[in-house]
């Protein structure tokens, strides 16, 4: 004989247990990281401007220039660390989840670097690209692999926002 979950007589049926979703914490952090986020990048200053004309991101970044905008990757990890110490009350323990190696760490900043220099080659190499060094050729390459290590970084902020706080509370 079985109940309605599929346990037989003698074993107890359990539903599944529902997480409670703590809805306040979740609409004040994503408040937070928009927010923020949209005053690092100036809205207010720009504020008349945007009321009159069609703005985009890539106008955004043209007023403001990139330097001004990535840092707008790091507002979710502000809002996490808000919630984390002011709004929960839990603390930053723990919160960066399972700490590696260092070694992990700079395979995951080096190795996209690698992988692109290495595909380079191969396709100059077989002949399959037009790929053509310029006399500032090792300085482009060298400025991209160093905006690429700092973009890296600065994801880290939306990365320990967006997955590391507000996804644990949603499952």
């Amino acid at each position: 004989m079985s109940t309605e979950f599929g346990a037989t007589a003698g074993t107890a049926a359990r539903a599944p247990a529902r997480a409670h979703v703590k809805w306040k914490e979740v609409i004040l952090f994503g408040v937070l990281a928009y927010g923020l986020g949209w005053v690092w990048s100036g809205i207010f200053p720009y504020l008349g401007d945007l009321l009159t004309e069609s703005t985009t991101p890539t106008d955004m970044v043209e007023r403001l220039g990139a330097l001004a905008v990535l840092p707008t990757m790091l507002t979710p990890m502000i809002a996490a660390l808000i919630m984390r110490i002011f709004v929960s009350r839990e603390g930053l323990k723990g919160s960066l989840g399972l700490l590696r190696s260092p070694k992990y760490y700079l395979a995951a900043l080096v190795a996209p670097a690698v992988f692109v220099t290495a595909v380079v080659l191969i396709v100059q190499v077989l002949g399959l690209g037009g790929f053509k060094w310029s006399e500032a050729g090792w300085f482009v390459y060298l400025m991209l692999t160093l905006s690429a290590l700092v973009v890296t970084l600065l994801t880290f902020g939306e990365e320990y926002g967006w997955r590391g706080y507000l996804l644990p509370r949603l499952r």
